[in-house]
């Protein structure tokens, strides 16, 4: 399973570079807790798989010579907001006049995408 999602994470970092540049990763996460420390096997499960999709994204990105910063989503906002030195009132309009302009869903986890992909452009937390 990792060498199949390594693959495939490589394999976008490859097209995304012969359309342009890029710059870095940004992973958002729901968690940053260790899995060994959850006591519930159904809720260690779970986290084991983000752990396993975070390392597969951070490896693949450290094999492409790309930085990459993880970022926990209910830290994004904030975060943001002191990194890109707006207001988390300012980031949410940007966010919001940039969803009007695409054609599929702008929910939760796209504006949390773009907001990612915006630090890293600005070059922050990186």
């Amino acid at each position: 399973m990792k060498r199949f999602g390594g693959r495939t994470v490589a394999e976008a970092i490859r097209r995304v570079r012969k359309s342009g540049s890029v710059r870095g990763i940004g992973i958002v996460v729901g968690s940053l807790v260790d899995p060994a420390t959850l006591g519930n096997s159904h809720v260690r499960i779970h986290a084991l798989e983000g752990q396993l999709f975070r390392g597969v994204v951070v490896n693949a990105a450290h094999r492409a010579r790309l930085p990459s910063t993880v970022w926990r989503e209910r830290d994004m906002m904030t975060g943001a907001s002191r990194t890109l030195r707006l207001t988390e009132r300012t980031i949410q309009e940007r966010l919001k006049t940039l969803g009007r302009t695409t054609d599929g869903p702008w929910r939760a986890e796209q504006k949390l995408a773009a907001l990612a992909a915006w630090q890293v452009l600005a070059g922050t937390g990186l």
